[in-house]
């Protein structure tokens, strides 16, 4: 088993589903809400999947951040193209071109 480290470099590249260990740490760090302590590690991160509110939290997890914000980005656009001036700026580019 490798050491904890700092896998920012890793969470921005990672394509999907990036699995660490329960000491890793990135710049993404936001606090697990339902945590009452908290240190900066995946373990307390509301990104980090270990199971813990299970009956067998694990010592390795899953990083969930990039495909949380695939869906807010992608919930973001999806509310914002039935905006009439959305459309209305996209019909002035295409005149435009």
């Amino acid at each position: 088993m490798r050491e904890p480290g700092d896998r920012t470099t890793d969470v921005k590249a990672a394509p999907g589903r990036l699995e660490m260990a329960r000491g890793d740490v990135c710049d993404a760090f936001e606090q697990d809400a339902d945590r009452l302590f908290s240190n900066r590690e995946c373990w307390y991160c509301k990104y980090g999947n270990f199971g813990i509110l299970t009956e067998h939290p694990t010592q390795n997890g899953v990083c969930t951040y990039k495909t949380t914000m695939n869906t807010i980005h992608n919930s973001f656009a999806k509310r914002h193209e039935n905006d009439t001036s959305v459309q209305a700026s996209k019909r002035q580019e295409e005149k435009t071109k």
